[in-house]
């Protein structure tokens, strides 16, 4: 093609360069594109779909446009996916040889946030449209007043199943799920029943103190000086001396 009909003021050709943006990414504005080379390093902002821009002929040019364009804020995003020609860099060289026109295409990814207020979800990030994202939490939380997972809440639809820790959800969109908890009542069972033991164990164990000790007084022989027990075969006082009699 023959160099387009613009010149500069020392009457110099250019091609023309025309870039477009696939939708829905076309629709927000100022998205910066660099383009340099030795004599040229420019920031082109694309506040319309299609741009034209005069590059001059048998130039070689860094063309570079985001990696990232985010739609929504931890929502919707776009990732550079390739090309119209097929290269598949966000940053590339171009010759201009000729007039050339450029589409940038992007691949949608959705976000998913995991949250709980107990224990640590696994599972938020970025994924591609349609992709089956997996997540899980841990069932049980909690030493004393243990929790046990009950079910996951706010934008359950496409989860294989709320009720289980660990699964899968379509992501057609952006998506938010809470685990919901609930107490374990089999775990406050266990913990009666060893509590209602220990309190049987210590009814047992206090009359059968009480008959040692009455033991090892009828054993013993106190002191009528000090009040101190002794030991029936002792004959004096372990505490002040004086002479132990039976009475």
């Amino acid at each position: 093609s023959p160099p387009m009909n613009i010149t500069d003021s020392n009457n110099k050709n250019y091609y023309q360069l025309g870039l477009k943006l696939q939708q829905p990414y076309n629709q927000l504005k100022n998205i910066t594109i660099i383009l340099k080379n030795a004599t040229f390093d420019n920031e082109i902002f694309m506040n319309e779909n299609d741009i034209k821009i005069p590059l001059k002929y048998n130039s070689t040019y860094t063309l570079s446009i985001p990696e990232t364009i985010e739609m929504s804020k931890n929502e919707f995003r776009g990732v550079f996916l390739k090309w119209s020609d097929g290269y598949n860099s966000n940053q590339r060289n171009l010759t201009m040889n000729e007039n050339v026109e450029l589409y940038a295409m992007y691949k949608p990814q959705y976000y998913l946030e995991v949250t709980s207020d107990v224990g640590k979800p696994i599972g938020s990030g970025w994924y591609n449209s349609s992709e089956k994202a997996e997540f899980s939490i841990n069932p049980l939380s909690g030493l004393f007043l243990l929790k046990s997972f009950d079910h996951w809440s706010k934008d359950h639809p496409g989860i294989t199943d709320i009720n289980i820790p660990s699964g899968f959800i379509n992501m057609d969109g952006p998506k938010e799920i809470h685990a919901e908890w609930d107490y374990d009542l089999a775990f406050l069972g266990l913990l009666s029943g060893i509590l209602a033991t220990s309190l049987t164990i210590a009814g047992l164990i206090r009359p059968i103190l009480r008959k040692i000790t009455r033991r090892r007084e009828q054993t013993s022989i106190r002191c009528i000086k000090c009040n101190t027990l002794n030991l029936s075969t002792s004959k004096h006082c372990n505490q002040c001396g004086t002479k132990l009699e039976i009475i």
